[in-house]
């Protein structure tokens, strides 16, 4: 049951933390100050580098579980960013002709 918990863990949060990323992005692109350009290389970079510092915080946890864990959730919650900097490409750019 435990260990279903702890895999489960980070679809959750990413669900939930899906939602004001992309309203972040939407707003700093709407407010005229950021580029789309900019705002998608951002959140691309907080996607992908986010999940880099959650593996070397797993490869220093050693036997601590809840360390471990933590590292490994953080680290596939901030992937999130991948959505509002690389998937939305398709959707913006070719359908919105």
């Amino acid at each position: 049951m435990q260990v279903g918990i702890y895999s489960s863990l980070h679809y959750g949060i990413s669900f939930l933390l899906n939602f004001p990323m992309s309203w972040l992005a939407d707003s700093m692109v709407n407010s005229g100050r950021f580029s789309t350009v900019f705002v998608r290389k951002v959140f691309n970079s907080f996607g992908t580098f986010g999940p880099a510092a959650g593996l070397l915080v797993l490869a220093f946890a050693e036997c601590n579980t809840a360390l471990a864990v933590a590292g490994m959730t953080l680290g596939l919650c901030m992937n999130v960013g991948i959505f509002q900097g690389f998937k939305v490409n398709l959707l913006r750019d070719l359908f919105d002709s």
